[in-house]
């Protein structure tokens, strides 16, 4: 039996070292991919969007065609621009400058970036942080890149006048940041995929939003998870260790 067990280890061990090189590779070929594109396709939108812009300003005022087609072209263009940034950053492993951070302030940058999209839809917004909260060990622009998107997420989810929880908690070394909405929620055989680069259920997603906050979280030696908000919605959970604390387990 423990021989059993030690080579059901090793194998374990040997499969997921494999899948590791696996993903490393299409990383590889998909940052090659995104840079000929970042190179290739960027200077001629930089061109279309300038054009279009040039052709709205000397574009009659009552002309309303005109204008429609010009500001239709230039969110078109951004919108590929978006697609294009979104793909740079998954090819890209994230490049930390971690430092103690309090959670508070996190939590602060991320509302204050999230402001317009929660007012747009009249969102109540619940947010709690024990005062005692041990600050975290992280780098503050890219967990607040991650709040700020899962925030956005919520914003988008929930029917105007939805509710949108942000609470904080220390865990046995670590700190659990969740992110909840009163949304319809996700469903079970959707959870499992949520994560996963380019997967999406929007009409017009790239699917790489919750794949780079993935990204983002574990580079930082922690976890992130989806799961049902009590009373119905979505939830996203960060574990993250505290400042001066280990790696979690896997």
């Amino acid at each position: 039996n423990r021989l059993y067990g030690d080579l059901k280890m090793s194998y374990d061990e040997l499969a997921r070292t494999q899948a590791e090189l696996v993903r490393h590779e299409r990383l590889a070929a998909l940052g090659e991919l995104a840079a000929v594109m970042a190179h290739e396709v960027r200077n001629p939108l930089a061109v279309i969007r300038s054009a279009a812009q040039g052709l709205g300003e000397a574009a009659p005022e009552d002309d309303a065609e005109a204008l429609r087609a010009s500001r239709f072209i230039t969110e078109e263009i951004d919108r590929l621009n978006s697609v294009i940034t979104s793909l740079l950053a998954f090819a890209r492993p994230p490049q930390l400058q971690p430092h103690p951070v309090a959670v508070g302030e996190l939590f602060d940058r991320a509302l204050l970036l999230a402001r317009d999209e929660l007012a747009a839809k009249e969102v109540r917004v619940q947010r709690q942080e024990p005062a005692d909260l041990p600050p975290v060990r992280a780098d503050a622009d890219l967990i607040s890149q991650v709040l700020l998107g899962l925030l956005a997420n919520a914003a988008e989810s929930v029917p105007v006048g939805g509710e949108v929880s942000l609470r904080a908690r220390a865990v046995d070394g670590a700190v659990e940041m969740a992110v909840a909405d009163s949304g319809p929620g996700v469903s079970p055989e959707l959870r499992e995929r949520i994560f996963e680069p380019f997967f999406t259920t929007r009409a017009r997603g790239t699917g790489l939003g919750l794949a780079i906050a993935k990204q983002i979280v574990e580079a930082h030696a922690g976890r992130i998870v989806l799961s049902e908000r009590p009373g119905g919605g979505a939830q996203f959970t960060l574990l993250l260790p505290a400042a001066g604390g280990a790696a979690l387990a896997a």
